[in-house]
């Protein structure tokens, strides 16, 4: 009998049949009970599914039977952080950074869970490492970015920026306004007020899912997990389907083919996220891209709610700048001359969509959730329209958290982040001349 193979485990995965390749990778553990890979594959595989209990479990798996492996401890922390278990995966970063001291991407992601305090031993081997010889660009990029956050942490604003500002520097890409502004012509063609107006009671009829969209670092993360603590409510974190919907019609259109009728993609979005979450009454997409496909959500789901998280432009675009973000889908996220060209489009693109869909999101203040609290909980759950009477959760079950503010979302809710860009003020010169009336 042949024995399975971690390849084709992992194409029965992606192709869906989860429960065959579980089978095949537990036949593998048994059949050599001391190799770590088919765990580590697993792992792999659950992280990017979003099945971050069980990736815990196979990284877990791995990690006993390979404990000097830095790359699989690495791997068991993010998931760790993903699941909210912020004191273990702190302990499990520490263990990948003895093992493989010059890890610097591990700095970088640990900083997104360790808050510096004056003094903190991190910022000083950090230093000493962006010092030192021999170092990549990626590397000193790494480094600079963990030690931005660092000495925000302990209120060194201008080290903070200084270290910010040559970090985004040596991220290797190209943003190209010209472009950007044609393609956002172009989604306003698409979805015009016409075709939004001739959809009208064509699509699938489902009132289950809400989308939370607006710029990165808007409080859509603070949103989705405000809403995750209430029954009936699936966080299911950012969500490329509506995505692949979007671009099978674009590529039909492009084709000279007929579209499938509008319900048939509102449908095949529901098949796909129904999947993750069949039991809940509503499921949560927190892909903030999704700002661009308003007028497609009105037309295939038109009873989706969807909710926009604004936030002050100024604070917006600099806590973007603070990240690093993925240069393949916010190339703009670098320079603080193009963050400030690049909001523009998306406030005038949120303001086309009030235009010609009226009333379908739902605007909401960041500032107004941090400054309310509990209250900004109960708001959001009232334009979810699941009743009265909200109940929420039992402690620890409110879902993980996808991205770098896993750890914020799981804060106290503080006001501190209200205004931050008045600490660095003096450096963002390029941003408010791009913004203009906007950073009023």
């Amino acid at each position: 009998m042949q024995r399975p193979s971690a390849v084709e485990a992992a194409a029965l995965w992606r192709n869906g049949r989860k429960t065959e390749a579980l089978r095949m990778f537990e036949e593998m553990g048994a059949q050599t009970p001391n190799d770590p890979r088919p765990h580590a594959m697993l792992g792999e595989l659950a992280h990017q599914s979003s099945d971050f209990a069980l990736a815990q479990h196979a990284f877990e798996e791995a990690v006993a039977r390979d404990p000097n492996s830095a790359h699989w401890r690495l791997a068991l922390a993010r998931t760790l952080a993903t699941l909210g278990r912020f004191e273990k995966a702190e302990e499990e970063f520490n263990a990948s950074l003895r093992l493989e001291p010059e890890a610097f991407v591990s700095y970088l992601l640990l900083s997104h869970i360790h808050v510096a305090t004056p003094g903190d031993p991190l910022i000083d081997r950090l230093e000493k490492f962006k010092q030192s010889p021999g170092r990549t660009i990626a590397d000193l990029g790494y480094i600079e970015f963990a030690l931005a956050k660092f000495y925000d942490d302990i209120g060194e604003w201008d080290r903070a920026f200084e270290n910010l500002k040559s970090a985004n520097s040596r991220v290797p890409v190209v943003y190209d306004h010209a472009a950007a502004l044609s393609d956002f012509q172009q989604i306003k063609l698409r979805y015009s007020r016409d075709e939004i107006a001739a959809a009208k009671d064509l699509g699938e009829p489902s009132d289950k899912p809400v989308f939370i969209v607006g710029m990165p670092r808007s409080g859509t993360t603070l949103a989705e997990a405000m809403l995750a603590q209430f029954e009936g409510v699936a966080a299911l974190g950012e969500r490329p389907d509506l995505t692949y919907v979007e671009d099978d019609i674009i590529a039909s259109d492009q084709k000279g083919e007929p579209r499938q009728p509008l319900a048939y993609y509102g449908a095949r979005y529901l098949e796909g996220v129904c999947a993750l979450a069949q039991d809940a009454s509503r499921t949560i997409d927190k892909n903030t891209l999704n700002f661009r496909r308003v007028g497609l959500l009105r037309m295939i789901l038109p009873n989706a709610r969807v909710i926009h998280t604004r936030r002050n432009a100024v604070d917006v675009c600099l806590s973007c700048f603070f990240q690093t973000l993925s240069p393949h889908a916010f190339p703009y996220s670098f320079d603080l001359a193009d963050l400030g060209a690049y909001y523009r489009l998306y406030h005038d693109l949120m303001r086309y969509w009030d235009e010609v869909a009226p009333n379908i999101c739902a605007h909401v203040d960041y500032e107004t959730l941090v400054n309310q609290s509990d209250n900004g909980e109960y708001m959001l759950f009232d334009l979810l329209g699941l009743g009265d009477a909200p109940r929420k959760k039992t402690s620890g079950q409110s879902g993980p958290i996808h991205t770098s503010s896993a750890w914020q979302a799981r804060q106290p809710v503080y006001e501190s982040s209200v205004g931050r860009w008045r600490r660095y003020e003096k450096h963002l010169g390029p941003l408010l001349d791009a913004l203009g009336e906007l950073a009023g």
